[in-house]
């Protein structure tokens, strides 16, 4: 699978910590 961060506005994202630094 691939894994990416997640658009919840225009200005902020949610970058799962399993995919990258916390």
């Amino acid at each position: 699978e691939t894994f990416h961060p997640v658009k919840i506005t225009d200005s902020f994202w949610v970058i799962p910590q399993w995919t990258g630094p916390q």
